[in-house]
């Protein structure tokens, strides 16, 4: 968790992008917050019940199981993605 989001987000995408065999390179999520404690205090009640990508309902648990990038707004829905898949897993999708 951070308010620093884009540091991080850009960070998580070029140490997935390294090249290992036979290792994984997820980090398993990251949520990022508005800035202020007040904000984050107010942002984090019930946030999980708004965990929504598409039609299906998140958990936190899908949020570290797997790799969702969640930021979280002031007002509004949050924005949620999915990190890529690092290369070593994307390597065991395919077999």
């Amino acid at each position: 968790m951070t308010a620093n989001g884009e540091d991080f987000r850009r960070q998580i995408l070029r140490f997935q992008s390294q090249t290992k065999k036979k290792v994984c390179h997820e980090l398993y999520g990251l949520v990022v917050l508005p800035s202020g404690y007040e904000n984050q205090r107010r942002s984090l009640s019930g946030l999980e019940k708004r965990l929504r990508l598409g039609s299906r309902t998140l958990t936190w648990s899908d949020v570290w199981e797997e790799n969702y990038y969640v930021k979280v707004k002031r007002v509004g829905s949050p924005e949620i993605r999915r990190f890529p898949r690092c290369l070593y897993c994307q390597k065991l999708e395919l077999k």
